[in-house]
């Protein structure tokens, strides 16, 4: 480093220690002395500093996280707090258009997950961090499914449970819609909310055990559902039409369960416990693979 000024030991310094400190990098245009202290700066002199501010986040808020990124993060969170609080868990999202690394399976603290198209999405828990590895991701598809991804590992790592699950708020209680693929399950909650109900989260329920957090505010359909009247509009390079659903609290009081499968007449079966217990454990968790809490699965059962 050639010679030249010095600030706490460090020759011709670039950065900041305030814009390390926030992760962002913004120069620094040193043209006078500077003291420095407690992580502020302050100017002696008359000439601009030359700090840049940094780029307002956008925010995405759903499955008791929040989703931070410079980038745009589609529709912003329908809350009356438009911004985390400071005991709020925040992830925040990156972008990387490098190549990735091999896909690794989800461990105690990292994780990478190959997307579609050519994308990947690294996940870091210690960090609290997820990076989109690729091409520019649409933030239509960030929303879903790269945000159900990444909710999955963060609640997962958290100790709480994640279903392949949709869920209704009915009498101020969340029921969980499960069921296999083209079940129907998305189907049932855009007629559910046309017809003025309340959507809970469409695709991924994740739950302590107790209650049940909101997703985005959002149903995505494979295909139109007959006498749907509502709006709807292509996202996930046309495989999904979306629809937009009405707010919903943070979280809801779990209230109950329902299994969805064809059939020829309709009816409704009262489950046991044990069979409850078996369907959760080995139906559609999210993440099976990864170690789940025995209590909070006897509980929700």
């Amino acid at each position: 480093m050639p010679p030249g000024r010095r600030l706490f030991g460090l020759e011709n310094p670039t950065w900041s220690d305030h814009a390390h400190h926030r992760g962002e990098r913004h120069r620094l245009n040193v043209s006078h002395r500077l003291h420095v202290s407690h992580r502020r700066v302050w100017r002696v002199g008359h000439a601009p500093l030359g700090l840049m501010a940094p780029p307002a986040p956008s925010y995405l808020r759903g499955y008791g996280l929040w989703l931070a990124s410079t980038q745009p993060l589609g529709p912003a969170p329908q809350t009356k707090q438009p911004h985390p609080a400071p005991t709020d868990e925040v992830v925040h999202l990156d972008h990387r258009p490098a190549p990735p690394r091999p896909e690794i399976a989800l461990g105690a603290d990292r994780g990478i997950v190959k997307m579609a198209e050519g994308h990947y999405l690294e996940l870091d828990r210690a960090n609290r961090r997820a990076t989109c590895v690729g091409p520019t991701v649409d933030p239509a598809d960030i929303v879903h499914p790269y945000f159900s991804i990444i909710a999955q590992a963060f609640n997962r790592w958290h100790g709480h449970e994640a279903f392949h699950a949709g869920a209704a708020i009915i009498n101020d209680r969340a029921i969980i819609i499960v069921g296999a693929r083209e079940a129907g399950k998305s189907a049932l909650l855009a007629a559910f909310a046309a017809a003025g109900g309340a959507v809970l989260a469409d695709d991924l329920v994740v739950t302590d055990g107790y209650t049940g957090f909101a997703g985005p505010r959002s149903v995505d359909l494979r295909h139109p559902v007959p006498g749907l009247n509502a709006a709807l509009r292509p996202v996930r390079s046309a495989g999904r039409l979306r629809m937009t659903v009405g707010p919903a609290p943070d979280r809801v009081p779990l209230g109950g369960w329902i299994f969805l499968a064809w059939g020829d007449n309709l009816n409704l079966q009262r489950l046991r416990p044990d069979e409850l217990l078996t369907k959760l454990t080995t139906g559609q968790r999210a993440l099976r693979k990864m170690p789940s809490n025995p209590v909070l699965l006897l509980n929700l059962a």
